[in-house]
């Protein structure tokens, strides 16, 4: 469902689509912020004018203490509390209402991007009064980092018991179905409400999850699902899923996650970063026009997907990654290799090196590089 002014929202399409620019702001800060408009701010639409604005002074002073300018910290305060991407709200135990949002903030110079969160607990009287304050800043860079913002939504969305996937405008949940079960499949420290977790991965990314975790259960629900998967993801190592590849339709491109003997937590990782780029409409299985390695050029890719015989990336970067570490050359990958020689047209030259960072899996960044024309062959 699309996002309404007065709903909650946790979701990473729409958090991105409401990012926030940085602007010169002079005067009162109370009456630059109070003063904006409010229709997706619920905390907004709780306070009424006498509960006053004393709490701002407490907002600007903690995005301050974080390291935020003057200028950078008011513009902050003005977005979260105004225009925040995320809005979320509950009643407590100790009868207060508390309230989450967030946003995302691009700096003074463009480059920079803060990742702005603003909790606000208020009393039950008439007026509301605002009795806690907590705001936290974060430099974030949206390409690299996806998938750490997407854990926060994750957590608020649990913590929130967030029941509704709420989108962009024109914009409706795609249905997700997983393929196998990884606490038969080789992998370590799987929980009893792992269907749960992944399902909010998928919910937070606006994603409705759907599990097959035995080829009876294909068998039983395939007619139904047939026309209504836009994704399907089969977990690796799953034994079963020959077989339910084979009965599904080709209709809907099969992609895959996980490595059996590594942990569950590593397996939601990989799970956020196959369907990030689905959920931000970056289409990774269309064929990209061929391209010819410059002598000298290194390109940076970030894995974006994994399909049965070779692995999706990036559009490519001349950047690395955050790690700053020397690149090491792979020995043998021969789907990053499949999905590298289908960007580049002289990928399997002995020219041409595939390298890994060395956080590899954990970080997902490669590299392509050719030598310079005055490099010694090896």
């Amino acid at each position: 469902m699309a996002a309404k002014s007065g709903r909650a929202a946790c979701n990473l399409a729409l958090l991105i689509q409401r990012e926030g620019a940085y602007e010169e702001l002079t005067g009162d800060p109370a009456d630059l912020i109070l003063g904006e408009r409010r229709g997706y701010s619920l905390l907004r639409q709780h306070l009424e004018r006498r509960s006053g604005s004393g709490f701002l002074n407490d907002v600007l002073s903690q995005l301050r203490q974080g390291g935020l300018s003057t200028g950078t910290a008011l513009v902050c305060a003005r977005e979260v509390v105004n225009s925040p991407g995320v809005a979320l709200m509950r009643r407590r135990e100790d009868n207060l209402h508390e309230f989450l949002q967030a946003s995302l903030v691009r700096g003074k110079d463009g480059t920079d991007t803060y990742f702005v969160s603003l909790r606000v607990a208020t009393s039950a009287s008439k007026p509301p009064e605002v009795v806690e304050v907590h705001t936290e800043s974060l430099p974030v860079d949206i390409a690299e980092d996806a998938c750490d913002v997407t854990e926060y939504l994750e957590m608020w969305w649990k913590e929130f018991n967030v029941r509704e996937i709420t989108l962009p405008e024109l914009s409706k949940p795609k249905n997700l179905l997983w393929l196998g079960d990884p606490s038969v499949s080789g992998y370590i420290d799987v929980p009893a409400d792992w269907q749960s977790q992944i399902r909010t991965v998928a919910s937070v990314l606006g994603m409705r999850a759907q599990f097959i975790t035995r080829t009876t259960q294909l068998r039983a629900r395939g007619p139904q699902l047939r026309d209504t998967i836009d994704t399907k993801i089969r977990l690796r190592g799953w034994q079963s899923s020959q077989k339910v590849a084979h009965e599904k339709s080709d209709e809907v491109t099969e992609l895959i996650v996980g490595t059996p003997g590594s942990s569950f937590s590593n397996l939601l990782t990989h799970t956020r970063q196959t369907l990030i780029p689905i959920a931000l409409d970056m289409d990774i299985h269309s064929p990209h026009e061929k391209r010819e390695l410059q002598p000298g050029e290194i390109v940076y890719h970030r894995k974006v997907g994994d399909s049965t015989k070779y692995d999706h990336f990036d559009e490519g970067s001349s950047k690395p990654c955050r790690c700053n570490k020397t690149f090491t050359p792979f020995k043998s990958a021969p789907k990053a290799s499949g999905g590298m020689a289908r960007r580049y047209t002289n990928f399997h030259d002995k020219d041409v090196q595939l390298k890994h960072c060395p956080r590899y899996p954990n970080c997902n960044m490669y590299a392509v590089e050719r030598r310079g024309t005055g490099s010694d062959a090896d």
